[in-house]
């Protein structure tokens, strides 16, 4: 006896669950559908822009598009999604340019060394024991160094020690230019505070106390280079320069003297 052909049932999710809708026709859901199943973690925007490239164009807002998605169940997972380039996985030849979120990224690195070796240590304690020696000379006085803890001392000498790597030239440019301290010792230091703390050394008398400490084992002839402006007085008619003395510009020329201990 033959049998008579049997009609092929369709695959429930092979098309979308849902009839037209008053703003939208059969076609141009099952042309939603399709692209959805393609790209499920495409952004709404993406798909509508590829929806307005197809030959069947949608008049269909973001948020009517969501309302499908969430009835389709094809939502995106939560957060922005990643692009093109940072899900590639660059090859062995390939050169990665990394951005890095801290500024003076080599200071970091040469402060965690040099935290490493306990390099401000020998600082600290000679800092601590001129400080015992003045409380016992000066049992009167009473300033904010002789309270302070080792971590303290530790991170306002670092302080002092960082700022010609971060450019800083003057104590003030602290409380003007940006520079990566709080990111380096845990907080920040204003001007003010870090005059106060060279003035009271200055009172303690810890040049004396760190010069061991500082100067190096094997000393030879200690020297410092010094600037000079020298204005030339002539009375030929000469281009003005940088110089100022009284009020005017003069022509002049910048010495550079390097001075030791015997002048």
């Amino acid at each position: 006896m033959p049998l008579a052909p049997c009609q092929p049932t369709l695959d429930v999710a092979s098309s979308p669950p849902c009839c037209a809708s008053r703003k939208i026709g059969v076609v141009e859901l099952a042309l939603l559908w399709t692209l959805l199943g393609e790209a499920p973690e495409s952004t709404s925007r993406e798909l509508l822009d590829k929806v307005a490239q197809t030959q069947a164009p949608l008049s269909l807002s973001v948020r009517q598009l969501n309302r499908w998605r969430v009835k389709w169940q094809f939502n995106r997972r939560r957060g922005r999604p990643r692009g093109r380039a940072a899900a590639t996985t660059p090859g062995r030849d390939e050169v990665v340019q990394v951005t890095p979120r801290l500024s003076f990224v080599g200071v970091h690195l040469l402060a965690h060394w040099l935290a490493q070796h306990a390099t401000f240590d020998p600082v600290v304690v000679p800092l601590q024991q001129a400080i015992t020696a003045y409380q016992q000379s000066h049992p009167g006085e009473d300033f904010a160094l002789l309270h302070h803890r080792e971590a303290t001392l530790r991170r306002r000498f670092e302080a002092l020690f960082f700022a010609p790597l971060f450019g800083l030239e003057r104590l003030t440019q602290f409380d003007t230019h940006e520079h990566p301290l709080p990111t380096l010792l845990g907080r920040g230091y204003h001007s003010s505070t870090l005059n106060q703390f060279l003035g009271q050394l200055e009172r303690l008398g810890a040049d004396e106390a760190l010069l061991p400490v500082l100067r190096p084992a094997q000393l030879g002839s200690l020297a410092y280079v010094d600037g000079h402006l020298i204005a030339y007085g002539s009375r030929l008619p000469m281009h003005k320069g940088k110089l100022t003395m009284l009020g005017r510009m003069m022509a002049g020329s910048q010495a550079v003297i390097a001075h030791h201990d015997a002048g």
